[in-house]
């Protein structure tokens, strides 16, 4: 190691303290102590604090200057660029994929999407964390195998930060998802993906994650306008999905 390279942060720690975000434990724009972290997660101080900054540097928290670490706000703007890039780079790497990928990439995204059909669909990740964090989890991993062959580090990293980010807002927004068949979705990627159809993989990709950011943009507008008007947004979500 070089001097001045930063030491990784513990793998246990970091990937506890993700899994934690991603299932919406910390809600929007709350502060992360590093002292309450270390507690929570059995942690020393230097390993709490690069967990933390390397989540800041893939955008899932936020450093502040003077103020330590906070989770993301919750903002239609913000939340609309999010899914806007997450198009573009979604569709670059998929591409790239399809055209580098050989017979054992095929093989992992047929896995993958295995493995996300046998998975529990859960909403709220209260009445079950478990089932949540299985689908949540295969659902990460689908998306992930459709890129895996894209030969680019850097796309891939920044496909990953985008799709995390994206998944920490649906947790926080729930939106209702009667309206869709994800599976359906998810299918039709798949086989446009494995008979190499590039324009027609990418069109369906881009049509999945844009009913996604129409879904929480939506719910975020509904919630913010029912904030402003003094309305209780969760009790008005629980009495809507009665």
């Amino acid at each position: 190691m070089r001097a001045g390279d930063r030491i990784p942060p513990d793998g246990l720690t970091y990937d506890r303290i993700r899994r934690d975000l991603l299932a919406g434990v910390y809600g929007p724009g709350q502060r992360l102590p590093i002292a309450a972290l270390c507690e929570r997660y059995g942690a020393g101080l230097s390993v709490a604090r690069e967990a933390l900054t390397r989540l800041a540097e893939q955008g899932l928290i936020r450093a502040e200057r003077n103020r330590g670490f906070a989770t993301i706000a919750l903002s239609v703007d913000e939340l609309e660029d999010l899914m806007l890039a997450r198009v573009q780079i979604e569709e670059a790497c998929l591409r790239r994929s399809m055209v580098r990928g050989d017979t054992r990439w095929e093989a992992s995204v047929v896995a993958a999407h295995h493995a996300l059909t046998k998975a529990p669909r859960v909403e709220d990740p209260a009445g079950d964390p478990a089932g949540f964090a299985e689908w949540t989890e295969a659902h990460a991993a689908f998306h992930a195998a459709l890129c895996a062959a894209s030969a680019s580090p850097r796309l891939l990293e920044m496909r990953q930060s985008l799709f995390d980010t994206a998944e920490i807002y649906r947790t926080w927004l729930r939106p209702p998802g009667g309206l869709r068949d994800r599976a359906a979705e998810h299918r039709e990627i798949m086989d446009a993906v494995l008979v190499r159809d590039s324009a027609k993989a990418c069109a369906l990709m881009t049509v999945h994650i844009t009913r996604t950011s129409d879904q929480l943009t939506g719910t975020a507008r509904d919630g913010l306008a029912a904030y402003r008007a003094g309305v209780d947004w969760d009790k008005a979500d629980r009495d809507k999905g009665a």
